[in-house]
């Protein structure tokens, strides 16, 4: 028996959740449920891009396509480099990935089938807490239980190796690190422990890497790199570039080589158990 995704055609009910609320910082994952008889539904993580010093939950609209799959999808916040330096956005996103793993059940998801996603800064962070799992670097008073673990990660035109940024790249990179890496040593120190490239094992989760062959803001050399990491490694890994496309999340997303990518991973690691719809 091949067991596959349920399809539904009906729009996915949506819903917020706050996962952090403090005097400065308020913090919510955005959940689409897709309509049908399934309690518990893989699930597809997004995190936003936006040069580390720009969020909002509006980009995961670009990804309610995978609901008529019986794929739910949901988005995580976090403070930008502008609020709060380097880790903390990296540990607001392992907050939310823990609060999802805690309350997930309760709010339709199953916790054991999920991938995370994100377009360029997005899709950074996603491969670093794919890599990095409960690393205790990236783990906070927030949500100390849970766990950070994913089934799969599809990280969209991310920076992988933040050392080899071409100068339209270093600019809003200095914000994250504090400084230009290739002027300033304790900020290169930064960007190489904040670089995925590095943090590649070899009991990483499968990878699909999407990118833009015309990017020139962040090159598709830095999707090469993190794939050569992964192969050195043994790791479950794809490639797909895109020709003629630039650094834009609109374009890439709906690109059909990148759908059907996104897609097939869902497929391959996060299939539907006999009874579970």
């Amino acid at each position: 028996m091949t067991w596959m995704l349920a399809y539904c055609s009906a729009m996915p009910s949506q819903s917020l959740r706050v996962f952090h609320d403090d005097a400065g910082c308020r913090l919510q994952v955005r959940i689409a449920i897709p309509d049908g008889a399934c309690r518990h539904w893989p699930h597809v993580i997004w995190i936003p891009g936006g040069g580390w010093s720009r969020m909002g939950l509006k980009g995961m609209d670009r990804l309610l396509w995978l609901t008529e799959h019986g794929v739910a999808v949901c988005g995580i916040e976090y403070r930008t480099v502008r609020v709060a330096p380097y880790p903390a956005l990296v540990r607001d996103v392992g907050a939310g990935l823990r609060f999802l793993d805690l309350h997930g059940h309760d709010l339709g998801l199953d916790r054991c089938r999920r991938i995370v996603t994100g377009d360029s800064a997005g899709g950074h962070l996603a491969a670093l807490v794919a890599l990095t799992g409960d690393d205790d670097r990236f783990r906070d008073e927030r949500w100390a239980a849970g766990s950070i673990r994913v089934q799969g990660c599809a990280p969209v035109m991310g920076p992988s190796d933040l050392n080899g940024m071409t100068a339209a790249g270093r600019e809003p990179l200095t914000d994250l690190v504090g400084g230009d890496p290739t002027r300033d040593a304790q900020a290169q120190a930064i960007a190489l422990e904040a670089s995925p490239v590095r943090h590649v094992h070899p009991d990483a989760p499968p990878f699909v890497i999407i990118h833009g062959r015309q990017d020139i803001l962040v090159t598709v050399e830095h999707a090469q790199r993190l794939y050569e990491a992964l192969s050195r490694h043994g790791v479950d890994r794809r490639l797909v570039t895109l020709p003629g496309i630039r650094h834009d999340s609109e374009q890439t997303y709906a690109h059909p080589q990148a759908r059907a990518a996104i897609l097939d991973l869902a497929r391959r690691t996060l299939a539907v158990r006999p009874g579970s719809i």
